[in-house]
């Protein structure tokens, strides 16, 4: 009875000391190459997150945040609304190390930003593109046109 006690206590803790893992240190739970500089504001704009988006060819992941007046609306993605804000953001996409199987956003890539101006004379729309990390300016906008419609052709996510 004593052997088959000791044989059992000897068992479980092996079993419990070659189950534990060490603890993840906590500077590895956060995504430090795929978060969002604070000097482009997102966090100001009080942006609300409208949709999202994986595309598997590129392994890219974006989404998309809006702001302004047009929350309030039922249409979201509607340019009707002066001051309106729609802040797209792409990262490359990454295995996440933590959770087999799973993708998770890696370098950022680019922010794109549709604005429409307050201007009671004219209804404008503004583009602007910031790529990388750094979120540098790319003067360069070839395209323009097709990523405004990209952009606006994104369906607002349906959350019940």
């Amino acid at each position: 009875m004593e052997r088959s006690t000791f044989i059992l206590m000897l068992a479980l803790g092996l079993i419990s000391i070659t189950g534990c893992n060490k603890a993840t240190d906590p500077d590895q739970l956060i995504n430090k190459p795929a978060s969002i500089p604070d000097s482009l504001g997102l966090s100001d704009m009080q942006g609300q997150v409208v949709s999202s988006f994986i595309n598997k060819k590129t392994q890219t992941m974006g989404v998309l945040y809006a702001s302004g007046p047009a929350l309030k609306s039922a249409d979201i993605i509607a340019m009707d609304k002066k001051g309106k804000t729609l802040t797209l953001v792409t990262w490359r996409q990454q295995d996440d190390p933590h959770w087999f199987g799973a993708r998770i956003p890696a370098d950022l890539l680019s922010v794109e930003r549709i604005m429409l101006s307050d201007s009671e004379s004219a209804a404008e729309l503004q583009y602007q593109k910031l790529a990388g990390s750094n979120l540098t300016g790319v003067a360069d906008t070839t395209g323009r046109s097709k990523r405004i419609g990209f952009i606006l052709s994104l369906k607002p996510s349906v959350i019940p």
